[in-house]
């Protein structure tokens, strides 16, 4: 059973994979946004990260980069979704995935 932080913010899209994590005995815990999930990552002791890429206030590619190089949690695994699905949408992600992984490396 893990403790994963579920930040999406499409309210039809998060109610089911709550349902779906918390079928399989997760413990959950919602976001609407990116502004806390630094925050939550250290304070709930946060196993998995799910991520929406585009999100209101703060978007998943600048979370996803805090989150990475900050030691407390670097190691919390982060699965990105979204919606997006152009060839250049799909490189953005994939440049803010090792963007984060080149700030661990320095």
């Amino acid at each position: 059973m893990a403790k994963i932080l579920l930040v999406i913010d499409a309210v039809f899209v998060r109610v089911k994979i709550v349902n779906i994590l918390q079928t399989a005995r997760h413990e959950v815990i919602e976001s609407v946004d990116c502004t806390n999930v630094f925050k939550w990552g250290i304070s709930e002791q946060i196993d998995v990260i799910m991520l929406d890429f585009m999100m209101p206030v703060a978007d998943g590619c600048t979370a996803l980069r805090d989150l990475k190089i900050h030691e407390d949690t670097l190691d919390i695994s982060v699965i990105i979704s979204s919606s997006l699905s152009s060839n250049a949408d799909l490189i953005k992600i994939i440049r803010c995935a090792s963007l984060s992984d080149s700030a661990n490396a320095a």
